[in-house]
């Protein structure tokens, strides 16, 4: 366990729940690696709020709900591939047929305190964490570095089932622009670098190593 708590998972997930507790109806902790999924209907897939909603006047004193998560693996990892693409991605996920380490989605109001895996203290006695299948996670951790285990076995046939790869891209594209994120190619920095240290060290040249050309 790192010290800051698998980098400031409990101050950013509580930071969230705090701030929003009175105004959400809805609120989960995913990580960046979790895609929070539903089974798709006649007509598509339902939003999240269409997911849960039916769920406050089932069971009116659930305040939690627990999810299944499921690991995936890909026949070729991130790494390898020469074009990312995350459609493709998940056209290819294989997902692991067993749940492990369960998330939640929580109502705030009736929520005390919480973890991102389980509920910890409730409003009162009357309310609890109940586990339902109206929705499960896929969690791509396996899906960046490893390779496809034969032994793993599907959830469904078709990944389709679970989830909409090109408007999941879509979405992607869409929050990495909003918030102007910028990707660097760290093997072909470090790669750099390191030649440039070496030719210093060689006396091929006196320049130092400049971070904005790829050094260090």
């Amino acid at each position: 366990m790192y010290e800051t708590e698998y980098f400031n998972q409990i101050s950013n997930s509580h930071e969230c729940f705090y701030e929003f507790k009175e105004s959400a109806e809805f609120i989960s902790f995913p990580d960046w690696d979790d895609i929070l999924m539903g089974p798709r209907q006649e007509n598509g897939f339902q939003t999240y709020y269409d997911m849960f909603a039916p769920l406050i006047h089932q069971q009116p004193n659930a305040a939690a709900f627990s999810l299944n998560r499921y690991d995936t693996t890909l026949l070729t990892p991130v790494h390898e591939m020469t074009e990312f693409s995350l459609a493709k991605i998940l056209r290819k996920a294989v997902y692991n047929a067993t749940s492990s380490h369960p998330k939640m989605v929580i109502r705030p109001l009736l929520v005390a305190s919480c973890w991102i895996h389980t509920s910890k203290v409730m409003e009162n006695d009357a309310y609890s964490e109940i586990k339902t299948s109206v929705a499960s996670f896929a969690h791509l951790n396996y899906t960046l570095l490893t390779k496809h285990n034969n032994t793993t076995l599907t959830l469904n046939d078709s990944s389709l089932f679970f989830l909409d790869p090109d408007v999941l891209d879509s979405n992607f594209k869409t929050m990495l622009e909003r918030h102007s994120f910028e990707f660097v190619d760290m093997i072909v920095k470090v790669t750099v670098g390191v030649d440039r240290c070496r030719d210093v060290a060689s006396g091929a040249t006196t320049d130092p190593p400049n971070p904005e050309s790829g050094g260090f």
